[in-house]
């Protein structure tokens, strides 16, 4: 069980500091599914905050 939860926290540290950058590709369909879901918001300013937050919050920035 030890080795078990040893190998589980090496892992996550692992992943956690990987500075692996995602593929244009998903970013772009990230930020259009993004975009699609604000859609509604007017303010551009407002909106492109959100978006911005959403792909963060995805991992694509």
């Amino acid at each position: 069980m030890k080795l078990f939860l040893a190998f589980t926290t090496i892992m996550v540290l692992t992943a956690c500091t990987s500075n692996d950058v995602p593929k244009q590709s998903n970013r772009t369909e990230v930020q259009a599914e993004c975009a699609k879901h604000y859609a509604h918001i007017s303010d551009e300013f407002s909106r492109g905050s959100k978006i911005k937050s959403c792909m963060r919050n995805r991992g694509a920035l």
